[in-house]
């Protein structure tokens, strides 16, 4: 039980950043360890080049349901690392567009993964 315990407090944080109204570009926030973080990205995101994903570049990617590898939407990854962030934890924000309903496909296929 403290193990399972552990691990969930060592679990990446993710919420949609710019509130729930419509808004042309709507930002969800993942705040945590790398590694956790590294995880989920490699279930439900696919970036558009080869390039490596480091801090402070912008990357273009298109976010997938993870169980159907269908894509939801397409937008720009940008990842901080700690402690220059927001949350001063290693942190990578998912910019797409503000439909609130892709918005909340898109919390829903992070959180899954």
């Amino acid at each position: 039980m403290l193990d399972e315990a552990a691990r969930l407090l060592d679990d990446p944080i993710v919420a949609v950043a710019t509130g729930e109204s419509r808004t042309a570009i709507g930002v969800i926030r993942l705040s945590g360890p790398a590694g956790r973080i590294d995880a989920v990205l490699g279930r439900c995101v696919r970036l558009h080049s080869s390039y490596p994903l480091v801090a402070g570049r912008v990357r273009r990617f298109d976010l997938l349901d993870p169980a159907t590898g269908e894509a939801i939407d397409e937008g720009l990854l940008l990842r901080f690392e700690a402690p220059r962030s927001y949350t001063g934890e290693d942190v990578v924000e998912l910019s797409l567009h503000g439909n609130p309903v892709l918005l909340e496909l898109g919390l829903e296929a992070l959180q899954s993964a």
